[in-house]
């Protein structure tokens, strides 16, 4: 599965019918190729400047992987996870790791250095990269904004100028200062410092005061091994008794071991949202039906957890 400028079919909106969740109706919508290179163009010049005038080390491109091509190519389909789940209220919570320089990981078929832990896909097993995906998620909100998807809420913003890498500063500019005046979807929450699980939360103001029907870690490390019940402390403020915690995660084995232990029974197997996002996707991109739409279900069922709030 690869980046393509073509036209593409997105999950723009979902509402449930009647009282069971279990009976939806998606709206499917169409994103133009203008829209889609004129957003891509602009993320990755507005990346390079912020790298530039703030004299980071990043590396999001080399002769093989562009990150943001990558960006392009599979945020949409955690969008459509989002939106084809019913959430309209959601609370996002990132962690924006300055010190992650190299945006992309090894095979390792080639090397034992910063590989992604599983096989990489069917058409990407001859190739040497592959997409940081911890870094990738924080993308989720910036997409969800710039394509128009129907969802809306807030997004946790750290206030300590030591929180603030290359995303935070991309948050300010294409989800705050570029949209003042506008009715936005999505708005900040800010937090004196980054969420790690096992150290607190600690909002500092701005919540708006309206419960949210999901809360969703992108990319969150933890400080500690931690429960649903550590989580559920932190947001119960903020959230509706039937909210949902969304763990977008990719890690080692070791560290799945200690994210949400003993919440098994509150679970939610996502097979029927994601079926609904390789659909789409294979509807638009007619290779992804015959060349590893497995292997790539399989890394989205990996990366993608959903506990409930009871």
């Amino acid at each position: 599965m690869f980046y393509k400028d073509d036209q593409e079919i997105i999950i723009r909106q979902c509402d449930v019918l009647g009282k069971s969740s279990d009976v939806r109706a998606n709206k499917w919508a169409y994103v133009s190729k203008d829209d889609k290179v004129r957003l891509r163009h602009t993320i990755e010049q507005k990346i390079t400047r912020i790298i530039v005038e703030n004299r980071y080390l990043c590396y999001f491109k080399n002769e093989e992987i562009n990150f943001v091509s990558e960006v392009m190519n599979r945020v949409p389909m955690f969008c459509n996870f989002l939106t084809a789940s019913a959430y309209k209220r959601i609370l996002f919570v990132g962690h924006d790791d300055a010190s992650k320089y190299f945006w992309f990981v090894n095979n390792k078929k080639f090397t034992g250095k910063r590989t992604l832990e599983d096989d990489f896909p069917p058409e990407r097993s001859d190739e040497k990269y592959f997409p940081e995906m911890n870094t990738m998620f924080q993308f989720i909100p910036l997409l969800l904004e710039h394509l128009k998807y129907q969802t809306g809420g807030m997004y946790v913003m750290p206030t300590e100028s030591r929180h603030h890498g290359i995303v935070q500063k991309l948050y300010y500019e294409m989800l705050l200062d570029g949209y003042l005046g506008v009715d936005r979807r999505f708005n900040a929450m800010t937090a004196k410092k980054q969420y790690k699980h096992g150290e607190g939360f600690n909002i500092e103001d701005h919540w708006d005061g309206i419960p949210f029907d999901a809360v969703v870690f992108l990319g969150v490390p933890s400080e500690k091994e931690f429960t649903l019940e550590d989580v559920r402390k932190e947001f119960k403020p903020y959230i509706k008794p039937d909210c949902h915690f969304v763990d977008f995660w990719y890690g080692n084995e070791e560290s799945y071991s200690k994210r949400f232990i003993n919440a098994g029974h509150n679970e939610i197997q996502a097979e029927r949202s994601l079926g609904e996002v390789m659909a789409v996707r294979g509807a638009w991109d007619k290779k992804v039906k015959t060349n590893g739409r497995g292997a790539e279900y399989d890394l989205m069922k990996k990366w993608i957890k959903i506990y409930t709030n009871d």
